[in-house]
């Protein structure tokens, strides 16, 4: 766990807060800047909120859900 957090940390867990200050323009950042954080809140509680259905669904349980998603992952880009 502890891995984790400081993996996403220093990788992917703080670009949207890095690059929306620098993406949107002075007269629309502050709309869009709370829009952004909105949908990362709202995003991360429908993330944890279907995690642990999904580990009882998922065959192999947590093990099974973690392989499914480093897949995921792999064939996304």
């Amino acid at each position: 766990m502890p891995f984790y957090v400081v993996s996403y940390a220093l990788g992917i867990g703080t670009i949207p807060w890095v690059v929306q200050s620098e993406f949107f323009p002075m007269r629309v950042r502050g709309l869009h800047t709370g829009m952004a954080t909105a949908t990362s809140w709202i995003l991360n509680f429908i993330d944890s909120v279907s995690f642990l259905p999904a580990v009882e669904l998922m065959y192999g349980g947590a093990a099974g859900l973690f392989v499914f998603d480093a897949l995921v992952c792999v064939a996304g880009p």
